[in-house]
């Protein structure tokens, strides 16, 4: 497969992160996200602070480049100790995005004469609000990532999963920067970076239909829903690892999405304090 279009970039815009903590391991996704002020540019590996903050001990599996294509198939993993004191979290105890530089890590594999292939979501394919407001208030959305830890083991690509959203994006649910999606949302798929993409065409909120594709990068995706036996509905963080589910919990394939404008405050936040 040479990798050209805007749909086949996104399956290398995530990398996989294995982890191990004092509860044992999981696996979550994380995804590449890149900021330029100027003529500097910041690369990020963006993921959730349940999925990586505890974590004692760090996998990214990667995979190689030949030029401007992937070699399919040929990992490359970096491990990292004390994994999860490499991550800067958003201030705010309760926003579960946190962050990690890249270029670091990408100097590493560089030095063992390697190159890995990556593509990183942009911070200008955030919408601003008056392109926030023209998005209608049910809109199709994709989100890439590693459910229930699946992902295709010979071509190391992720899943794409589709959904559309639950409430409109305009809107700050529950006065957050975040909105729902009814999708199926299973453990591993924390940290999954969340899209608008249509390829040839779409129908913006006032009517007609605009020939040309779209790219949007909505946010990153935390949470989900589950109904409890007594008849009540608790928000709960996406587990990294497969566990058992007790049968007083259903998932309710309800996803909590922080905005990409939370994505970027974290990386605002990280700047300020004097990272780079």
């Amino acid at each position: 497969m040479q990798v050209q279009s805007p749909a086949e970039q996104l399956f290398f815009t995530t990398v996989r992160l294995e982890v191990e903590n004092e509860a044992g391991g999981g696996a979550g996704t994380g995804f590449f996200y890149s900021y330029s002020d100027g003529d500097k540019q910041y690369i990020f590996v963006v993921s959730n602070k349940h999925v990586v903050l505890d974590a004692k001990r760090g996998r990214m599996v990667l995979t190689l480049a030949e030029g401007d294509q992937p070699r399919l198939g040929e990992k490359f993993t970096v491990t990292l100790e004390d994994f999860g004191a490499q991550w800067f979290g958003h201030p705010d105890v309760d926003t579960d995005i946190a962050l990690m530089p890249f270029v670091p890590v990408l100097n590493r594999i560089q030095e063992t004469g390697k190159q890995v292939y990556f593509k990183v979501i942009a911070h200008d394919l955030i919408p601003e609000r008056a392109s926030v407001e023209q998005l209608d208030a049910i809109e199709g959305v994709i989100f890439v990532g590693y459910p229930n830890g699946m992902f295709d083991a010979v071509n190391l690509t992720p899943l794409a999963r589709v959904g559309i959203t639950a409430t409109p994006i305009a809107l700050d649910y529950g006065g957050k920067k975040a909105f729902l999606i009814d999708a199926s949302v299973f453990p591993g798929s924390s940290g999954s970076p969340v899209f608008i993409l249509n390829t040839g065409s779409y129908a913006p909120k006032g009517g007609g239909l605009v020939v040309a594709p779209r790219l949007l990068f909505l946010g990153i995706l935390s949470a989900v829903f589950v109904r409890l036996e007594r008849g009540e509905f608790e928000m709960v963080d996406i587990p990294t690892a497969q566990v058992p589910v007790v049968t007083t919990e259903q998932m309710i394939d309800i996803g909590y999405v922080y905005k990409g404008d939370v994505v970027q405050d974290t990386v605002n936040q990280f700047l300020a304090r004097g990272g780079n």
